[in-house]
Parts: structure tokens; sequence; C-alpha cells
């Protein structure tokens, strides 16, 4: 058979009406998007592991295997003028991908059936028939424009009319073979994406190896780039070697890496580091792009830049640069969406580093990889920034200090109880008599809270014995701060490194009478040497 080009109509269709559109990802949101701006009302359905409704009421997810879903759909929709199928699936030769394809197709078709409803029928598919100048045919697609020749033939009353679309443009990953990137890349298969370009600096690792090896036999084309990104020349040898008759259609945006210190100990040369990856290579794939007609331009950000982590100064600058990239391209017409993200777990930065328990206690929740890559399927078609973090607001905010001004909001509705008045208020509500107590009580606790220890610690004990760090000790002399309503040396910790001369010292700038000797200096000075060796600190 050879296919020849034919002219379209000259008439613009009408599209208003309720349509029904199976589609999700860029492309859903794309196709509902240019519906709606004809006049359509649009009722949106993704694929999900069960059945449910969206608050709104307009999308729903079903589980294309089960067909009670679809009748539950159709029962609970107005009647749609028009139903398009758009479920577009990655290219395979495996005949378990064809089944699945065809087999929701034919659940949708049996379910409008038994619904005695008789809309159009719009059946998309992705690569099912060779064309010149094209790669061949993708076997699962062509199975599913099989299944749709039959449709007309039994049920006249459709009136479907099958499209079929041109292969799946390269998408670029940056960051592509790391635990997140494969996670992301392995979710765009599953959206849809055909042909992905793993961008890394090193060769991939068998782990790597392993989920890019499953990938191809499902019949996905992935191609392994080495370059780093922050060189300009390098990542251009990449996107020139993209064909010329498969334009971008998007860039994901992943790469990056940490370089954690507190700002006195940073540097100049180390805050270059961080900002490589991220920010220069977010700019490079501005300026490379620019001769292409993107859908998307995805840059992973994080709540570093939009909460301002302590030790994180470096690492915040970089993705607020992503921030602003995204804004920046948006003025000038071009998609971009900066997604600040909280931590991952088991395949985030964080996981590797084992901060998870550190982060719960801070009120920070992790993202469990199943859920942050639902809310990516969720999110990729929106453009400008959206954070991603899931967070218990009275933990974050009791934990912090001084609170960042854009959660002020949530600060209001945490309303102050007795308990949560500070130290220097109740230190003033109470008999002199108690207050060394009440001072020595909530110091213990402030310790405990924030090295996340099960009890309390020996007062003599260093505080590098019991797990202080630089950021654990820049975080107490805060809440310190903010307790006592007085200014406190950067130092305080290592010049006062047991809980006993803390507490004296504080006794003292409170003007609180104590009966306690005076420590040793020595024992004092040498505590706090080894504090200093320990967390890296000059005194």
């Amino acid at each position: 058979m050879v296919w020849e080009a034919q002219s379209l109509p000259p008439e613009t269709p009408d599209l208003s009406g309720d349509w029904l559109v199976l589609a999700e990802g860029a492309f859903g949101e794309r196709l509902v998007a240019g519906l709606q701006a004809s006049g359509a009302s649009v009722t949106q359905v993704v694929r999900g592991e069960q059945y449910a409704q969206s608050v709104e009421g307009s999308q729903f997810s079903l589980n294309p295997a089960v067909p009670e879903d679809f009748q539950t759909l159709l029962q609970t929709i107005p009647v749609p003028q028009q139903v398009v199928y758009g479920w577009l699936t990655p290219g395979s030769e495996q005949p378990d991908q064809a089944w699945s394809g065809c087999s929701s197709r034919l659940h949708l078709i049996q379910a409008l059936n038994t619904q005695g409803a008789a809309p159009r029928v719009w059946l998309l598919t992705r690569g099912a028939q060779a064309l010149p100048g094209h790669p061949g045919a993708d076997p699962a697609a062509a199975a599913e424009w099989g299944l749709g020749r039959v449709v007309p033939l039994e049920h006249p009353e459709f009136r479907s009319i099958q499209i079929d679309l041109d292969p799946a443009a390269p998408d670029p990953v940056t960051g592509g073979y790391g635990g997140l990137g494969l996670k992301v890349t392995e979710q765009l298969v599953l959206l849809g994406a055909r042909h992905l370009v793993l961008i890394g600096r090193r060769a991939p690792q068998p782990t790597a190896q392993t989920v890019i090896h499953v990938l191809t036999t499902q019949g996905v084309q992935i191609t392994i780039a080495q370059a780093d990104v922050a060189d300009q020349t390098q990542l251009a040898r990449v996107i020139t070697q993209i064909p010329a008759d498969r334009p971008l259609r998007g860039v994901w945006h992943l790469a990056g890496m940490l370089d954690d210190g507190l700002m006195q100990q940073q540097t100049a040369a180390r805050l270059q580091q961080v900002m490589a990856a991220k920010a220069a290579g977010a700019w490079h794939l501005h300026h490379l792009t620019q001769a292409h007609t993107l859908d998307y331009f995805v840059l992973f950000s994080s709540v570093s830049g939009l909460l301002g982590t302590p030790g994180q100064a470096t690492y915040a600058a970089a993705n607020a640069f992503l921030d602003g990239l995204a804004d920046y391209r948006q003025a000038q017409g071009l998609p971009a969406l900066a997604i600040q993200w909280g931590s991952w777990s088991e395949v985030g930065m964080s996981a590797r580093l084992e901060l998870d328990e550190t982060l719960h206690q801070k009120g920070e929740g992790v993202i469990p990889p199943q859920q942050g890559l639902a809310a990516l399927a969720q999110v990729s078609g929106q453009a400008g920034q959206l954070a991603i973090l899931p967070m218990v607001w009275p933990r974050f905010i009791a934990q912090h200090a001084v609170l960042p001004a854009v959660f002020a909001r949530f600060a209001a509705d945490h309303t102050t109880s007795s308990t949560d008045q500070t130290l220097s208020v109740r230190l003033q509500a109470v008999p002199e008599a108690q207050r060394l107590s009440l001072l020595t009580d909530r110091v213990n606790a402030l310790l405990v809270q924030t090295l996340g220890l099960e009890t309390s610690p020996d007062p003599e004990a260093g505080f590098t014995t019991l797990g202080m760090d630089s950021l654990a000790a820049i975080e107490l002399r805060n809440h310190l701060q903010r307790e006592l309503a007085c200014t406190l040396p950067t130092t305080l910790l290592f010049d006062y490194p047991t809980l006993q001369t803390l507490l004296d010292y504080l006794a003292t700038v409170i003007g609180l009478n104590t009966d306690q000797s005076e420590p040793d200096p020595a024992a004092i000075d040498n505590m706090a040497q080894l504090l200093a060796k320990e967390l890296n600190v000059s005194l």
C-alpha cells in the first residue's frame, strides 16, 4: 500500500459541545486546551490504578484494564457529542503492549455501545503507519490501527475517524541516568515518549544500564549522550546530532549537584561548581533550543530556593536561577515550567545523604517516587513556577526560628497557645526561683529536638559526641535567639560546647543568679577546639 497526500477540507469544523478526551501528559494538556479555546466543554480522563474523580469534577482517572471503569465513567458524565481516544502507546515490539492498547480501546467501544450513546469517536495512534522519510511502523500502534479499522464496519453510528500522529520527537533528559532521572525516564515512557536522549557526565552505571535495557526491549529508543551540560560546546554537540526531521519536542533538565556548607565556609569556587550543572546547564539549553518549537521546557528546581535552607546557600542560588529562567522564558513567549521539588525518598539527593529522618523532624516530608511521578504527570503541561513538597505545617513552623516570609499566612493559621510562647515571655511569668529550672528544661528540649535525640543528654557530654554538625549548631543558636529575644554570638556552640556550659552562659546573659561553680576554662577551650575541628570551623 502506498499512501498519497490529500488536502484537508477547506471548512473549519465546529468543535463546540461536550467532549470526552482520553489523553494525558503534555499532549493531553495541549489537546484539552485547544478544544476549550474552540468552545468545547471537555471532560479529561487519564490512566490510573483505580477509578477516581477530581475535586472540580472535570478530570477522571480509570484503569484501562477494567471494563467497569469505562461504564462508571459514562454513567457519571453528560453524554458526549465527541470522544477522543488519545492514550498513545509507547513504541514496542512486544505483543503484550499491543494487547494492552487494543483492549482499552475495546473497553471504550463496548461501554459506548452499552450506554446507547452515539458520539463521533476519534481514535489516535502514533507511528502506526510507515511513511516516506519516517522510521518504520510501530507494531503495537499498527495493531491498534487494525482494531480501529473494524469500528466503522460494526458501529457506523460512531462515525469513527482514525488519526496517526508522527513518530515522537526526541526528548533530552539531563541527569537522565541518575536515580531520579531514571524514574522520570520511565514515567515519560508511560506517558507516551518513544525516543529519549539521556545526558550525563559519566557513562551509565550497571543499575542504569539495566533500566535502559528494559526500556529498549519495549521498543523505546534510548540515546546515551555523555556530556557535561555546563560545557556549551559539549551540549551543543548533543543537540545538533538530533536529526533535522525529528525536531525536539521538549526538554527535561534534572542535572545538579550539592556542596553544602555554612556561608562562612563557602567559596566562590564552590559556588561556581554548584551553579554549573543547574544554572549554566539550563542557560545553555535555553540558547541551544531556540531554533526548535518546543512544547515544554521543564526545569527540576528545589524548594531550597524558596525556603532558603541553612547550609544550602549555593544550592538555593542555583535553583532560584532556574525559577527566574522559567519567568524569563515565559516573558519571551517560550514554554517553561520550574518545579520546586521537596526531597525525594529512595532516589533523591537527601536519600543518598540519609537525611530523610532529619527532614521529617523538621516538618518537611519526603516524596515517595510513585507520588512524585504522579504529581509530575499532573503538572507537566503547566507553566511558570510551582512547588511540590509534603509539609507538616505546625512542626515546620515550630522548627524555624526565622520563618520564610512566603509562609507568613501559614504561621498566622498556627494559633499560638501558652505552650508556644517564647521562653523569654514564659520566664517573666514565673517566680525568679523557678526560672533557672525553666531555662534548663527548655534548652534541653531544644537540644533534643535539634539533634533528634531520644533522651536528654548528659549535661557534661560534648556536642560533637551527641551528633552536632555545623547546620545543627546554627539551627540551635537561631532557636535560642528567638526564644530568649536576644542576640547570641555565631560561635555560641563552639564557645560553650556542652549543655552545662551553655546553660551557665545563657543564665548569665538573661541575668539569672546561679550557684554553679565556675567551669574550668582549659576544659572549655579543649572541648571548643575539638568541636571546631570536627565541624571544620575556625575559631
